[in-house]
């Protein structure tokens, strides 16, 4: 009798690589793999140089992944690891049709750490829109809310303390889809006003 060894599907892949994150991850990856390609590791897009599972561009694979980009193995493996370091926004032009096959409780979470304002909601401040718009209302305060007008685009935050030299921030979206704290001194350029 011969015994045969069923061949991992890349589904099975990702879910091997996933184990080393958590269930989100895996959920994520195997979205965004059967909106990117359909799982096929040889997928290639016509009018870019995206290929593979994940369909990674030439530039990224050349700076984030290791092997070949049509090899399932290492496709999955550098795509499994992105999403479990928080990076999803490089496969936020096929968002829109990945996101849907999440659960709601995950696409709640990830709309939240993609967005400043969403994330400034959750925590209690009474803002919406685009934060460009927020006007402010307010002197700085614990619990409130900070504005910042970058040049490409504006962004608040939550202030979790004031210090002898500035704001201790709670924020997300400041580096793409992470929640991140930090400090910014009282006289940053880049603060518009406050919102409470």
């Amino acid at each position: 009798m011969t015994l045969q060894i069923k061949e991992e599907t890349p589904q099975d892949i990702i879910r091997r690589y996933s184990a080393l994150w958590n269930e989100e991850v895996e959920e994520i990856a195997l979205a965004i793999a059967l909106v990117e390609s359909e799982y096929n590791p040889n997928a290639k897009n016509p009018n870019s140089t995206a290929k593979g599972i994940f369909q990674f561009l030439d530039g990224t694979w050349e700076e984030k992944c290791e092997g070949d980009p049509l090899n399932a193995e290492d496709n999955i493996k550098c795509g499994v690891e992105l999403i479990g370091k928080k990076e999803i926004w490089r496969w936020e032009s096929s968002q829109d049709k990945w996101s849907p096959l999440l659960s709601p409780t995950l696409q709640a979470k990830i709309r939240e750490e993609c967005s400043c304002v969403v994330y400034a909601q959750s925590r209690g401040l009474a803002v919406s829109g685009n934060a460009d718009d927020i006007l402010p209302n307010s002197p700085p305060i614990v619990g409130g809310g900070i504005l910042f007008q970058y040049p490409q685009a504006g962004h608040i935050a939550l202030i979790r303390d004031i210090t002898d030299t500035g704001f201790i921030i709670e924020e997300s979206n400041y580096k793409r889809c992470k929640k991140t704290e930090r400090l910014v001194d009282f006289n940053d350029k880049y603060i518009r006003g406050f919102i409470n």
